[in-house]
């Protein structure tokens, strides 16, 4: 054999293969080579088929940055060398392409570095697939990775680190394939590990960090300033000061992953709290005081109880009622809590007061440790809708102390990781050995492979899993009666730990009984490979993994540890009763988030519904171990993981160890081998075999290799692969005929190897690699067609381009020629008259619009409270539908578990009934035997006497004395009567008795017939029940995804509703503060307005005044010109005059620039009307769209309503069919009880007859038997008498028969009865639910017309205020020209001032005596029209804050308005959509009514069928009894024949004798 593996070697090219299953010759050695050549080269992973290995580096290795990861990001399978981001890619590829969940399980043994690639698979995950709104972050799985190390790891012979829980990672993945939401269960925590550990074991991490870490206040609240240097009974402390080191760093890491988790520091305080007093009460220990009669327990150090009392929030008392107040004398005689239960006397005589203190921290750091997780899930979880989840386990590995030096022996602990770790094996060995193989037989494919697990191993880890939790069989379920006949029965075996649940459970239990019932189990040669004993006390050595791993236990205390501490279940009280508010209120909330008790079991934190969804199973399973013991609650909760991964799709991952000690980091020997030695030193061989084995990996590669392993659905492939087919008649995805013959056509004319795939009968199967060359070919195909319609789109587009240009330019030419109308008409008197007139004419309509849209939006905003509203109802009926549905899960796991005892119990009871008949069979048989042996022998006596009598007779006929012969035959005659008398007395004796036994023995049968009948009823019901219950939770699940659809909808409308209002409301608020921008500027313009007409007027006043004043001034210059003045006064007169008339021409200039100014501003202000026409145009588009949408909405309404009409129409004449269906089935019914009633009275009366014929036949047979022992008669008449005999016992069974069947038939009659009555009350029902339609769609209708009309009212409104804004929107435009041209006419208006009053100045300047009296008045006058303007400017102010108040309460009822109707309509669509569910609801029903009658009527026919049947065979046994009794009446006239012919020859023998 060793030379055939030496000759099968590999040729040099496969060293370091990546792909186990590639290599030429697949065996044990190869694969040993492969993977030592690898891991020398620092290549830690390998794939194994469609698992992975991954061998411990030790040392890090720099193959995990992002760099790496963006390397692997969206490759596909075949390009992806291996590595654990290989695996997890491939895993979340699978899941998106199949919208399936996936999982990935990590197996190994402890220290392997299953945590490690845990952690590093979910830090490719959140950076592949990205997270929303950033609910996990690489940030918080960092921070999440510190916390459960904290307080879930501790130090073990074998690991440095060790998990010491399992831990279940959700990731729920949305449809964009992004992570909306996760998860984290945790299972299995090792609570022991905090009570007292055998050799000083440390505790968890948590509590030592704590001790090293705390500083300042903290460690002073916490009363950590003193620590106890004495020694503890349960926290072993810390010795190396290095070790001290890096608890104080590893502390601070814990507080700032607190801080990214979003854990507040009042949370993170009760936490140190918690922690504190755990430590405080480990230091105050257990002591026994006072005499042995009254001795009771209290805490050693008091002053350690006092502070772990404060930080708690309780007292010293308090503490000490609960924890010692179950032991001895001590306690208080009022306790009313719960105390210290034992099974037994002799174990209370063992509790002491260590052992309740020891209960009370495991409750503590339990519920400690249960409170992380919630907080954890409450910071990486989010309430949203997923699609498809991606599960990661990591459980501790398999523990074996023995490996690592320690002969201790393995504990209870390690038993239940080790389990856990059996059953994900098993599942690897279903998942990759059992599924395929079945898979294969089941579509009829051929592979060349033969199970070979070689190695003297067991085949499968399903016989030591069966050995450590194979139930009950219902070996004590069989009663009273069956009991007698199973006596010699074995008792049946049951798992370790069920042996351990009943044995300590029972009273006087102990660990040496324990291992005496398992050993009296198992203890036999059959299952010598799996278990033997131990020379150590209470110790044996189970075989895991297929007998590679034999791993020692020590039992002793086992029991101890399987009980329940009922202390342990105080400590939630204790918090949650604190004094202090900040732990009350935490643990309230943590327990309320999901918090359970039972073995750290539990599913923490758990908000969402879909995170709900997914840990159905978990949960379920929870609900249904409440009431057991731990073994079983181990055992369920292991049940309900496996059931969880097994609704995926499971990837593997074999973590492999190197060395024993590879786990232990401080062995820093194994890091100077790996970095000095060759690769024969750092790898230990037959470590790295035995693991091989033990995980069957080399098993599923050869089938992997052989085999077919990808495969997919016919209709699935050709849908996917239809468009490589050369065939482009039938489209990829329509429906065809034959999927199969389609499939193998396709194939044909597709590129590939026949020999790499396989047709089944409903699925393809693939070889490795030929399913990926399929997908490239689909690949360039589709990129082919995808350029196609790239080309084709951008064509599109690009024609749609040229036509909008060419709409552009005809646009351009049109506003072109339009410009050139207006500039043409401009001039016009009319036309300037209608622009300043048209948009004062829509003034009046603004305030009534703005009214009507305010009371819109106040309609829209009740309406929005109120959806807010129904959607916070609905949340809150949605949680109880959760709740409602999470309770029906957990019934359903109980009644399916009470259906399969019962089912086992059928089981047992039906073979019990076929060996009872087996045993019938055999002693009636028996009887047959000896009535012939019996009947042949007396045969034998008669010929035998015969042959004497006549041998005697001649001889005394040659005689001389025949008188004596004479006598002597007659004394012969007289001993044959005798002895046939005899003989035939002691056989009716035999057949008596054996007629006694056959009716025991019949009886018994008959009881164990209605046994298995009542166990048949009883499984019909359960079976019934199960059913009743599995449709109503299909339709609560039903409704569920009904309700979170409808939340969806509900949430997208409200969102959508929301910015609709938003946008709404900023409009509105533009248009707002634009109307009062414009409104004041108006103002403005018109106060400059006034202004600027009063200068002008003062300007025009100073003008005349001026010109007076220059009147006055020529008069007097004539008159000094004629009065004797110089001529020089009069040439500066002139010049002045010159001057003036200069001005006046400039001043005229000016004027005319102001008129053309006001031309331009009269051209700028056509624009802006014409630019607000165009947004009415749009406006009015956008209303046209809306009651467009308006209409299609009605439309569907209607459609609607016409659908439901329909369906209580058809609901109605189904009504009406089950009426008259009802009604032809009572009148049947009743005829059926008529006729059962008459056949009753004959089956009586044909009884009593029958009976009494028996009677009377069975005396006839008593004296025919007589008179045929007194006859000679031959073997014919015998033979006669015996057929009569089989006949009467054949009659008398078919009675017995025909009797049951009778009662059968009444029972199944009563059965219909009660089912049509249970149709007829369901059929009423489903009238009441179709009436209470109706009168709902009617109600609906009317309320759907009413929407309508507040629709239509709306809109009109709606419209109202579109149009009144578009006006406002001109109006405020026109004004915003006319302020642009008063500011200009202003600004000139200001220079001719100006220039006016220089001139008056220059005038009076001259001396004019006048000029005093001129300023004065104009100061005046000035002063008059500033009081005017002011008084003016008061009242438009007060006008104008009148106006905005209207406005705004128009806009708050508008909003109201809109609201309201938007309510409306929700709810009118609600009610339909209920309707539309209870008509759906009441067609299902009448369709399970009509079902449920069909039955019925199937099962009346065949209760016909069976009676006529019945009525048959009565006939027949009734003729066959009348023949009997024709044959008995014959036999009886010829034996009276024959009697009378004897005494004929004896009275003619007497005659002659007396002659």
């Amino acid at each position: 054999m060793t030379y055939w593996i030496r000759v099968r070697a590999n040729p040099p090219q496969f060293n370091k293969a990546e792909e186990l299953s590639q290599l030429r010759f697949l065996n044990e050695s190869s694969v040993l080579h492969t993977l030592r050549q690898r891991y020398a080269s620092n290549l830690i992973h390998t794939y194994a088929g469609e698992s992975m290995i991954v061998i411990n580096p030790v040392a890090p290795l720099a193959i995990y940055s992002e760099k790496v990861v963006h390397m692997f990001r969206g490759c596909k399978s075949e390009d992806m060398p291996p590595h654990i981001y290989a695996m997890a890619q491939s895993a979340y590829r699978g899941m998106l392409a199949t919208r399936r969940d996936h999982s990935l399980v990590l197996l190994g043994r402890s220290g392997a570095g299953k945590t490690t690639n845990f952690k590093h698979a979910l830090h490719y995950l959140v950076l592949a697939a990205g997270t929303v709104n950033k609910i996990l972050t690489i940030e918080k799985l960092n921070a999440v990775f510190t916390v459960l190390e904290a307080f879930g790891n501790s130090r073990t012979h074998m690991n440095s680190n060790a998990t010491r829980f399992t831990q279940l990672f959700s990731l729920d993945f949305d449809q964009s394939g992004q992570i909306a939401s996760s998860s984290l269960q945790v299972l299995l925590l090792e609570k022991s590990r905090i009570g007292r550990r055998a050799d000083g074991d440390p505790t968890f991490h948590a509590v030592y960090r704590l001790l090293a870490g705390a500083e300042g206040p903290l460690r002073k609240e916490l009363h950590l300033t003193n620590l106890v240097a004495e020694n503890n009974p349960f926290i072993t402390p810390l010795q190396k000061h290095e070790d001290k080191q890096r608890a104080m760093v590893e502390f601070n890491r814990i507080v700032a992953a607190f801080k990214i988790l979003g854990v507040s520091e009042t949370e993170e305080k009760v936490i140190w709290l918690v922690l504190a007093g755990i430590y405080h009460l480990s230091c105050a220990g257990a002591v026994k005081t006072g005499t042995s009669s009254q001795s009771r327990w209290q805490f050693g150090r008091v002053e350690c109880a006092e502070r772990a009392a404060t930080l708690l929030g309780t007292s010293v008392e308090e503490l000490s009622r609960i924890v010692f107040s179950s032991n001895g004398g001590g306690g208080t005689p009022n306790n009313s809590r719960t105390t210290m239960k034992t099974p037994s006397p002799e174990h209370s005589k063992d509790i002491t007061g260590l052992e309740a203190l020891e209960g009370l921290l495991v409750g503590l750091y339990s519920e400690v440790f249960h409170c992380v997780a919630a907080l954890i899930n409450r910071s990486i979880s989010a309430p949203v809708h997923t699609v498809s989840s991606l599960l990661l386990c990591d459980a501790p590995g398999f523990q074996n102390p023995a490996s690592c030096g320690r002969q201790t022996g393995a504990t209870f602990e390690d038993l239940c990781h080790n389990y856990l770790q059996e059953r994900l094996q098993l599942l690897f060995h279903h998942s990759t050995l059992v599924a395929p193989k079945d898979r294969y037989a089941q579509e009829g494919i051929d592979i060349d492979h033969e199970d070979d697990y070689g190695f003297g191993g067991v085949g499968s880890p399903q016989a030591l899993v069966s050995l450590l939790d194979r139930g009950s069989q219902g070996a004590a379920m069989l009663r009273a009666s069956q009991s007698d006949l199973s006596s010699n029965r074995q008792t049946e075996r049951r798992g370790l730990l069920w042996l351990l649940d009943e044995e300590a459970s029972c009273p006087g239990g102990s660990d040496e009984a324990f291992l005496d019932r398992f050993f009296s189990h198992y203890g036999d040669r059959d299952h010598q490979m799996l278990l033997r004993k131990a020379p150590g006390n209470n110790q044996f050595v189970l075989h895991h993994l297929q007998g590679t791993n034999p791993v020692l236990y020590t039992a002793t205390g086992w029991l101890r540890a399987t009980r329940e501490n009922p202390v342990a279940r105080s400590a939630i009280s204790v918090l949650q009763e604190s004094q202090r508010e900040d732990v009350n209120r935490l643990f309230v909330c943590a327990r309320g988030a999901g918090v359970s008790g039972a073995l750290s079991g539990s599913v923490h934190g758990l908000e969402g519904s879909q995170t709900l969804r997914r840990a159905s199973s978990i949960r379920r399973t929870f609900t249904a171990v409440k009431r057991k013991n731990v073994c079983l609650q181990v055992k369920f909760t292991v049940d309900g993981l496996i059931e969880t991964l097994r609704r995926t799709r499971v990837k593997f991952v074999h973590c492999i160890l190197p060395q024993h000690n590879a786990g232990c980091t401080d062995n820093k020997s194994l890091l100077s081998v790996r970095s000095n030695q060759g690769e024969d030193s750092i790898i230990n061989v037959p470590l790295l075999r035995s693991q091989i084995r033990g995980s069957e990996i080399i098993e599923a590669i050869r089938l992997h290799k052989v085999g077919f392993p990808k495969h997919m659905p016919l209709g699935e492939f050709h849908r996917r692969f239809g468009l490589l087919a050369t065939d482009n008649h039938v489209r990829p995805g329509s429906p065809v005929a034959d999927e199969r013959r389609e499939v193998e056509d396709m194939l044909l004319s597709v590129d590939i190897d026949p020999a790499s795939y396989r047709v089944g009968q409903s699925q393809i199967f693939f070889r490795s690699g030929a399913l990926e060359q399929l997908e490239s070919q689909r690949d360039e195909k589709l990129t082919g067609h995808v350029i196609l319609l790239q080309a084709r789109c951008r064509g599109y587009l690009a024609r749609r381009k040229l036509n909008t240009l060419k709409l552009q330019d005809m646009a351009v030419r049109c506003i072109q020629r339009n410009v050139r109308k207006l500039m043409s008409v401009r001039e016009w008197p009319w036309w300037r008259l209608y622009v300043k007139v048209a948009p004062l004419l829509n003034v009046h309509r603004t305030e009534d619009q703005l009214k009507a849209r305010t009371e819109e939006l106040e309609v829209l905003r009740a309406k929005v409270e109120r959806l807010e509203q129904e959607r916070n109802h609905l949340k809150h009926d949605n949680d109880k539908l959760e709740n409602k549905l999470s309770e029906i899960t957990a019934d359903f796991a109980e009644e399916h578990s009470t259906s399969t005892l019962a089912a086992e119990r059928i089981d047992a009871e039906t073979s019990e009934r076929l060996r009872l008949e087996r045993e019938l069979q055999d002693v009636t048989q028996e009887n047959k035997n000896l009535q012939q042996t019996t009947e042949r022998l007396e045969m034998e006596l008669l010929y035998a006497r015969a042959a004497d009598l006549n041998g005697v007779a001649s001889d005394g006929e040659d005689g001389d004395e025949g008188g004596v012969y004479k006598q002597r035959y007659e004394h012969a005659v007289r001993e044959l009567e005798f002895t046939k008398r005899k003989m035939a007395q002691q056989h009716e004796d035999d057949l008596e008795q054996l007629v006694g036994l056959k009716k025991q023995l019949e009886k018994k049968l008959a009881d164990a017939y209605e046994e298995v009948e009542e166990q048949r009823q009883v499984v019909g019901q359960w079976k019934r029940r199960v059913q009743k219950l599995n449709g109503e939770m299909h339709d609560l699940r039903l409704l569920l995804e009904e309700q979170t659809a409808r939340n969806n909808l509900l949430e997208k409308k409200q969102r959508k509703f929301d910015s609709e209002t938003q946008n709404l409301m900023d409009d509105l608020r533009q248009e707002k503060t634009l109307r009062e921008r414009i409104t004041r500027e108006k103002e403005l313009a018109i106060a400059e307005k006034f202004t600027i007409e009063q200068n002008l007027s003062d300007a025009r006043l100073e003008i005349e005044l001026k010109e007076e004043r220059l009147h006055s001034l020529t008069q007097e210059l004539e008159d000094l010109t004629f009065g004797g003045k110089t001529e020089e006064e009069v040439a500066q007169l002139k010049k002045a005059k010159h001057e003036l008339e200069k001005k006046t021409k400039d001043q005229e200039e000016e004027l005319d620039d102001f008129a053309g100014q006001v031309q331009l501003l009269e051209q700028a202000k056509l624009r802006l009307e014409m630019s607000i026409e165009q947004q009415r145009k749009e406006m009015r588009k956008e209303m046209q769209q809306r009651d467009e949408e308006l209409e299609e909405v009605r439309g569907n309404a209607h459609k609607k309503l016409k659908a439901l009409e329909a369906q209580l129409e058809t609901e109605h004449e189904e009504r009406t069919i089950l009426l008259r269906e009802k009604h032809d089935l009572e009148r049947r019914l009743v005829a059926f009880e008529e006729q059962d009633r008459t056949d009753r009275a004959t089956d009586a009366e044909n009884m009593q007859r029958l009976k009494r014929d028996l009677k009377r036949t069975r005396a006839l047979l008593r004296d025919a038997q007589t008179m045929l022992e007194r006859t000679k008669g031959d073997s014919a008449g015998k033979a006669a008498l015996r057929q009569l005999k089989n006949q009467l016992e054949d009659a008398e069974c078919a009675r017995a028969v025909a009797i049951k069947a009778k009662q059968a038939l009444e029972l199944e009659l009563n059965e219909t009865q009660a089912a049509l009555e249970e149709a007829s009350r369901l059929r009423s029902e489903a009238d009441e639910r179709a009436n209470v339609a109706s009168r709902e769609r009617a109600e609906l209708r009317s309320q759907l017309e009413e929407n309508e009309e507040e629709l239509a009212e709306v809109l009109k409104k709606y419209r109202a205020v579109v149009q009144q804004v578009s006006a406002e929107q001109a109006q405020l435009q026109d004004s915003q020209a006319q302020v642009v041209a008063l500011e200009a006419e202003r600004s000139s208006l200001k220079d001719q001032l100006t220039e006016l009053s220089q001139r008056l100045e220059s005038v009076e300047q001259l001396g004019d005596p006048t000029a005093n009296s001129l300023a004065t008045r104009r100061l005046e006058f000035r002063t008059k029209e500033l009081e005017s303007k002011l008084e003016l400017e008061q009242t438009t102010r007060a006008r104008l804050e009148t106006q905005i108040a209207r406005l705004k309460e128009n806009v708050d009822k508008l909003q109201t308005e809109a609201a309201l109707l938007r309510t409306k309509e929700q709810t009118a669509q609600d009610a339909a959509r209920r309707l539309q569910r209870s008509l759906r609801e009441s067609r299902d029903e009448a369709s399970s009514a009509v079902a449920r009658e069909h039955e019925t009527m199937r099962a009346r026919r065949d209760l016909e069928k069976t009676l006529e049947a019945a009525e048959a065979e009565t006939k027949v046994a009734r003729d066959d009894l009348r023949l009997a009794l024709q044959r008995i009446d014959d036999l009886q006239s010829a034996i009276q024949g024959e009697l009378d012919l004897d005494c004929s020859e004896e009275a003619t023998t007497d005659n002659s004798d007396s002659d």
